[in-house]
């Protein structure tokens, strides 16, 4: 049985869900299963669209991930300097390295996600939210 389809791009991304149908759920296997957040379908389980346009085409999701883990590191090292009264730099690579350790399924998921909603060209298209034959 298909998901709630998602109602809004937005919703989708964070959902992780297909870009063209907005009901078929990209990875396979939820956050909790920390051992397997990075297994994604082949092809979407209600419309049938295949994710990897091309071999390596989620290459460029590490240059989202990048941006996405640099963003995190600015903002932390300026908390850590505004509230924590500079502290020594040996605090500001334990906070960023473990936040980065933490983050880096989260990174995963959103840059893949990111990746196919805006640099590919899959649109959405209602017709694809019925479940397509077994």
């Amino acid at each position: 049985m298909p998901n709630k389809p998602a109602k809004s791009r937005f919703e989708a991304i964070v959902r992780c869900m297909c870009p063209r149908c907005y009901s078929g759920n990209v990875f396979k296997y939820p956050m909790s299963k920390i051992s397997k957040f990075n297994i994604m379908y082949d092809d979407c389980p209600v419309c049938g669209l295949h994710y990897e346009l091309e071999p390596g085409y989620f290459y460029s999701a590490m240059y989202i991930s990048y941006a996405l883990s640099s963003g995190v590191t600015l903002v932390l090292g300026f908390l850590m300097y505004k509230f924590f009264n500079d502290p020594a730099l040996w605090v500001y690579a334990t906070m960023i390295i473990s936040s980065m350790l933490l983050l880096s399924p989260l990174s995963l998921r959103f840059s893949r996600m990111l990746t196919l909603h805006y640099i590919s060209p899959i649109r959405f298209d209602k017709k694809y939210q019925e479940q397509r034959p077994a």
